[in-house]
């Protein structure tokens, strides 16, 4: 995605990781806020905007099984100290 033939200076090498990680976080986020949902989430042939109801569903949604996610990060965690502790 870049036209930069030098590797070193193409995408975000460089950049300070705030610059690269705000936008990211922002792009996660702005899709939960329904006055902004509604403004750009309209049928393509009716331009009816997303119900209420549905916007509410998606957004109970986000954080389903979240917990396994973590679950799954402990469980690389534990492999690593257990890893690191006992190996000659």
């Amino acid at each position: 995605l870049t036209t930069q033939d030098e590797g070193l200076v193409a995408g975000i090498r460089g950049v300070e990781w705030d610059a690269v990680e705000q936008p990211s976080q922002f792009m996660e986020n702005w899709c939960y806020d329904y006055p902004t949902i509604e403004k750009v989430a309209v049928h393509h042939e009716t331009g009816d905007k997303l119900p209420r109801a549905l916007f509410d569903k998606v957004k109970a949604a986000k954080n389903f099984r979240a917990a396994t996610m973590m679950l799954r990060q402990l469980q690389f965690a534990v492999t690593d100290l257990q890893l690191h502790s006992s190996f000659d």
